[in-house]
């Protein structure tokens, strides 16, 4: 066995790495949040046509609508509203997370994510334009999220484990996005308070639940676990001297260093499939092709398995 899969063997049988794990079902239900919407506004928009032939021979057409007549560029806002609000509080996100440290920031981010989640059907019941106003918040809330992973993840492992920890944490997008679609598809499908409400209020409940686990089972110090071993404590100790001072942001530096330009344009690119398929999918699926609730939420979650299997892949062969 090489160094690298002994040092890994090691990894899994340590308490550290469900901090990762920990973190990785946080992200995993914060997509379920944002996502559980563009299968849901299907059933809450929904338009089916039916024929009816008169006596005299004539037809005639009968629309039922769901709940909203909204029109597709209203569609559009409501989908779309979330990520202003993400990515406008992206660099604020990363100073808050350097400021109360990555535990507090995704406690949080986690518990005002789910309560803004949970609000989000008497929302769309009062006003369009005020749910998309709630779904702004929503993603200000949510943006420092991954900041305040990064911060903590950093702190709880060695410097070679740091793509595992970061994989296993971020991989939790695609698990959530891949839940959340055929679950929210099946809830939208039942009688009980109209099918749809019921995927918000299911995640927002789970996102409050896992909020407290966090906030009483994670320290921002290692060194301050009860539950980590003393031998990995002393693995970290080296790594784990609380937070330290912040230097001044060299944003000259930043601004014209252009590999920071080439990994923007990657990440955009990544981000622009990725929430075309999330937002746009189940739309197309149901419009298009006439895919009915239930299925439209599996087969929305398709790509995202593949993309799960793909990045953990990935991550061991960095190990190996």
């Amino acid at each position: 066995m090489s160094k690298n899969a002994y040092s890994f063997y090691n990894l899994l049988q340590s308490k550290r790495i469900w901090v990762a794990i920990m973190n990785s079902l946080g992200i995993a239900l914060l997509y379920g949040m944002r996502a559980c919407l563009s299968v849901a506004i299907v059933k809450m928009t929904d338009k089916v046509s039916t024929n009816n032939i008169t006596e005299c021979g004539h037809q005639s057409t009968t629309n039922h609508s769901g709940e909203f007549d909204w029109n597709e560029t209203l569609q559009s806002s409501v989908l779309s509203a979330f990520y202003y609000g993400y990515a406008f509080c992206q660099i604020p996100g990363g100073i808050l997370a350097d400021r109360i440290g990555g535990k507090n920031t995704i406690f949080i981010t986690a518990l005002g994510s789910s309560i803004f989640c949970i609000i989000t059907p008497a929302s769309a019941y009062i006003n369009v334009y005020f749910l998309i106003f709630v779904r702004v918040l929503e993603g200000c809330i949510e943006a420092p999220f991954l900041q305040g992973t990064s911060v903590i993840l950093n702190k709880w492992c060695l410097d070679f484990e740091k793509t595992t920890f970061l994989s296993i944490g971020l991989s939790g997008a695609y698990l959530g996005t891949v839940f959340s679609q055929p679950v929210t598809g099946y809830l939208s499908s039942l009688k009980l308070n109209g099918g749809w409400p019921l995927s918000f209020y299911v995640f927002g409940a789970l996102g409050i639940l896992w909020s407290f686990i966090w906030i009483f089972l994670v320290t921002e110090d290692p060194q301050c676990n009860n539950f980590l071993s003393d031998n990995e404590k002393e693995l970290l100790k080296t790594k784990c001297v609380g937070i330290k001072t912040l230097k001044p942001t060299p944003w000259l530096k930043l601004l014209t260093h252009l590999p920071l330009y080439a990994g923007c344009a990657g990440v955009v690119g990544l981000s622009l499939n990725f929430y075309i398929v999330l937002n746009m999918l189940p739309t197309y699926l149901s419009q298009a092709l006439g895919v009915e609730i239930t299925s439209n939420g599996f087969f929305n979650a398709l790509p995202f398995v593949m993309m799960y299997i793909g990045i953990n892949f990935l991550a061991l062969l960095v190990i190996f």
